[in-house]
């Protein structure tokens, strides 16, 4: 549960990033897949120090970069407001 609202909010943000392109969060993901497999594989036949699992130590460190994400865009997660068709839009020196 801990590594899927991890990946969810960091899917989020890819997709916000994209502007909701369907590509970004398909590499996302697969990148996801690979990254997983990849380190269970690679850490298999070490033993840890601590006696916490290893899809504990993947799940808090999702979580990490989430939150990391969180507060570094304010919780927008770069989401950015389209203005609906036919609205005037005032640009300033403050508008972003």
């Amino acid at each position: 549960m801990l590594f899927l609202i991890g990946q969810s909010v960091i899917l989020t943000y890819g997709t916000n990033l994209a502007r909701f392109g369907v590509i970004t969060p398909i590499a996302l993901h697969a990148a996801f897949n690979t990254v997983s497999r990849f380190l269970g594989g690679l850490f298999a036949e070490t033993q840890p120090s601590a006696p916490i699992p290893f899809v504990l130590v993947m799940a808090l460190c999702g979580l990490a970069v989430a939150l990391v994400l969180i507060v570094a865009t304010r919780g927008r997660l770069a989401y950015r407001e389209e203005p609906a068709p036919g609205s005037i839009v005032i640009v300033g020196p403050n508008s972003r």
